[in-house]
């Protein structure tokens, strides 16, 4: 289980070693600038406003619409064309797609040059491969717009239990018919939602298995009530109070907060509000 103080400045961003060969690298303010990238696999959930750091990553999945989550595409595309590297992939909801080939066709007429960029539905019912160890899937978030959360499996492949007593000859014959002899082993490392209500729990309750949930908590304190959180489609961290202990994994990292609050005051406000200690311990903030 992670600390809060595990949580350092890279730059302008903050970043956090989540095991497994890989890290979280990111900032959330809300209104602002969201994205969360994981480096070594060069991969972004949201891209805000964009930065420097995200132009070189393959593959970025984006939450929804709104510009404090999504305005970075044309400029991620744009210096994609300028160091000529491959266009990346951007995974969306389905309603995004053709505003978005609008928007960035007006944006290649304005600037009088020609992009390439490959906009794809993230489907819940697709696999979205970004290596044989590591698979991206996404899964139903609750906004005013059309909006997904995303999860990272790690995969191990192995022998299906039903052939292993066979010998190498016998599984190679197998294989050689077509047959599947082995089966893949997804395991939830790192769940992250855009703005959502806290419904999404509900609808994928194995979110309360991954290692790190990433999730929004756009007010902490009475500045805000439940009732006119929801109203906008946020969560207010009351909501996620009594969920707690139905979490089972590693930590819950905290974001999205509202400019009304101030990074301190929030640490201050879950001391206060969850006296419980060991399930305080699974609580970390994105620093902002």
């Amino acid at each position: 289980m992670l600390k809060q103080s595990d949580f350092y400045r890279d730059r302008d961003l903050h970043r956090i070693d989540l095991g497994n060969g890989i890290s979280l690298r990111g900032v959330s303010i809300a209104g602002i600038n969201t994205h969360i990238s994981v480096p070594e696999l060069k991969i972004c959930f949201d891209v805000g406003y964009s930065h420097p750091s995200l132009l070189h990553h393959k593959k970025y999945f984006i939450t929804h619409s709104h510009m404090d989550h999504a305005s970075g595409i044309p400029y991620i595309i744009s210096n994609k064309s300028l160091t000529k590297q491959v266009g990346a992939e951007f995974y969306m909801p389905d309603a995004m797609i053709e505003p978005m080939d609008l928007i960035m066709n007006t944006w290649a007429s304005l600037e009088g040059h020609d992009y390439e960029w490959n906009f794809r539905s993230a489907s819940t019912e697709e696999d979205l491969i970004v290596n044989p160890s590591w698979v991206v899937r996404s899964f139903p978030t609750f906004h005013r717009v059309k909006s997904n959360g995303y999860c990272l499996f790690s995969r191990k492949t192995k022998l299906k239990p039903e052939y292993s007593h066979l010998n190498g000859e016998d599984l190679r014959s197998l294989k050689e018919k077509g047959q599947r002899i082995d089966e893949d082993i997804d395991k939830p490392i790192l769940a992250v939602t855009g703005d959502t209500k806290i419904e999404f729990l509900d609808a994928s309750p194995y979110l309360n298995e991954v290692e790190y949930l990433v999730v929004e908590s756009t007010y902490a304190s009475s500045i805000k009530s439940i009732e006119s959180c929801r109203e906008w489609g946020h969560i207010h961290f009351d909501e996620i109070l009594p969920r707690l202990e139905a979490f089972k994994g590693k930590n819950i990292i905290l974001k999205h907060f509202s400019r009304r609050h101030h990074f301190k005051e929030v640490l201050k406000i879950l001391d206060e509000k969850v006296q419980d200690k060991e399930l305080r311990s699974k609580l970390l903030v994105l620093p902002f």
